[in-house]
């Protein structure tokens, strides 16, 4: 997974169990918007992937000025604006999943359009 600039960590769940997800926000090198969530399989590395929605420049461009704030201020915004899952007590796979489909919809409500990017795991599959 690439180092985003600006990136939040919206959530994560349950960090004692032997599978974990992380969803962060984040921008990349071109000031593309990426929304990622992260699958770490701690018993079999051969499994971690990850899901990623990227916007290209010109459309997150666009998603801030229809959240009405500054493009480099948007992944902050958007956890602030999720910041009611981070109360979840011992999220579940489950609920990251959950909260990263609530973000895709308000993308989607917004009118923007992404691409999704996928990092397979060692077998070729996705896990998440």
């Amino acid at each position: 997974m690439e180092n985003l600039i600006s990136e939040q960590l919206i959530m994560c769940s349950d960090e004692d169990q032997p599978i974990v997800q992380d969803l962060i926000v984040g921008f990349d090198t071109k000031f593309n918007l990426v929304i990622s969530i992260i699958h770490t399989d701690y018993g079999d590395g051969r499994k971690n992937c990850s899901t990623s929605v990227v916007l290209l420049h010109s459309e997150s461009m666009r998603l801030a000025r229809r959240l009405k704030v500054h493009h480099y201020q948007l992944p902050q915004h958007i956890a602030e604006c999720m910041s009611e899952w981070s109360e979840v007590a011992n999220p579940s796979l489950k609920d990251v999943q959950d909260c990263f489909g609530e973000i895709i919809e308000c993308i989607l409500n917004e009118g923007c359009k992404f691409r999704i990017r996928r990092q397979f795991d060692r077998r070729g599959k996705v896990c998440c």
